[in-house]
């Protein structure tokens, strides 16, 4: 007994990994073809990726070891041709290109050394792949992008003491060093470049347009607290800006009557930036605000269901008396609620330069906070004759929908949500 369960057993496994090896072949053949096919089409390197799998799967796969002899020259071949035609360019980035492709080729021969030996049963021949050491090379290619983009930074340095353009310079002090960490005396030229090319923004009242009288609080506020927030609790946003609000502006702000009503100009704009030390104004408005009031839309639909409904006696073939089940076509008429609400908000804005009082940047946003709800009331019928989803609809208790405020509020959030994304790709 012992020995027939062993048995039993072993047929089990065997049966398993013939399974296995049979599923393995399938999806090695499967991957070759895929290769072929982009070899054929002129894609020789995702050609090259396709057919490293199948191998992986099956080494002595003579077709794919084929193919394989055929791609790695050709994409070896490949990239080296597009670094010469880099290396004898006059493109300002081409050691930063040449970078990327020493990384590429790296990435290729880092596949390939994954495959074990490969040998064709046939013939007997191992597929010769080359490996070439190309870190000597990758790093001199590094060391010139640093050299590249450090002397980049120290002409513009130079250059000029324009906020915008020491913003440049810190940009490639910071670059080489992404290349090369601590590149020569690059950290402290990135900082001193930083520091004089940080601008300071001074955001100042938005105007509130609206005409709620603040019925839904003091939206422009809530909307200038939102943007600072958010760009000072972003290390990124803050490398190159330092923010002004109105708690640092103070008697600027308190001087010029015009802020107080909300209302500021090219000229006013000017006027606080030079008083305030701002290179430049964020100045906006939330133009409209609309709270849309709450609507019920209801439409009367019907289910039917075949269902049992009860008993009958009946004589069986033998003779007997029986009982079987009666069915019945079961309708049911319902009441489908639907209940909506919603807010929306127009705001706009304009970064004016202090220097030039030229609107340097302007922006509009509408955004709004869609609520809506269902449920269902049954009106006569059996409910039995509705669907799983109709029954799960009645049993629903009617919702109660936010407030004016609560959606406003929303609405007011993706709207800054939207500034802040624009804003931080222009002070980027």
């Amino acid at each position: 007994m012992q020995r027939t369960l062993k048995t039993l057993s072993l047929l089990m496994v065997a049966g398993l990994l013939a399974m296995l090896m049979l599923t393995g072949c399938a999806r090695n053949v499967s991957l070759y073809k895929q290769a072929q096919k982009q070899y054929n089409s002129g894609a020789v390197e995702p050609a090259l990726g396709t057919v490293v799998q199948s191998l992986q799967l099956k080494p002595s796969y003579v077709k794919a070891q084929n193919l394989i002899d055929l791609a790695y020259p050709k994409v070896i071949q490949n990239r080296e041709a597009g670094i010469a035609s880099l290396e004898a360019s006059t493109q300002a980035d081409k050691w930063d290109k040449i970078v990327v492709e020493y990384a590429a080729l790296e990435e290729i021969q880092a596949k390939v050394k994954k495959l074990p030996i490969l040998v064709n049963e046939k013939t007997g021949k191992r597929v010769e792949l080359i490996l070439k050491d190309y870190q000597p090379a990758a790093q001199t290619a590094k060391q010139n992008a640093a050299e590249a983009h450090y002397q980049k930074g120290l002409s513009l340095s130079r250059s000029s003491q324009n906020v915008d353009t020491q913003k440049q310079a810190a940009k490639e002090f910071k670059a080489a060093m992404s290349f090369i960490p601590n590149y020569k005396d690059s950290a402290a030229q990135y900082e001193k470049a930083r520091q004089a090319g940080i601008k300071r923004i001074a955001i100042i009242p938005f105007e509130d347009g609206s005409g709620t009288d603040k019925k839904f609080g003091d939206l422009p506020a809530v909307l200038v607290d939102r943007i600072v927030s958010s760009v000072m609790s972003d290390p990124e946003s803050r490398e190159f800006v330092e923010i002004m609000t109105r708690a640092e502006l103070g008697a600027v702000l308190a001087e010029q009557r015009a802020v107080a009503a909300g209302l500021v100009d090219e000229k006013t704009a000017v006027k606080i930036g030079q008083l305030s030390g701002a290179h430049e104004i964020l100045t906006g408005k939330i133009n409209q605000v609309i709270s849309v009031p709450m609507k019920v839309y209801s439409t009367n639909e019907s289910e039917s269901k075949r269902l049992v409904t009860g008993k009958e006696e009946y004589v069986d073939e033998n003779g007997n008396t029986a009982a079987r089940d009666v069915y019945s076509d079961v309708t049911c008429s319902f009441t489908k609620y639907v209940k909506t609400a919603n807010a929306q908000i127009t705001g706009s804005y304009s970064i004016i330069d202090v220097t030039t009082g030229t609107v340097k940047k302007t922006g509009t946003f509408t955004t709004d906070n869609p609520w809506s709800e269902t449920w269902g009331k049954v009106d006569s019928g059996d409910p039995k004759a509705l669907s799983t989803a109709s029954l799960n609809l009645c049993k629903k208790t009617e919702p109660v929908p936010p407030t004016d405020i609560e959606l406003v509020s929303l609405a007011l959030s993706k709207l800054s949500q939207q500034f802040v994304i624009e804003f931080k790709q222009y002070i980027k």
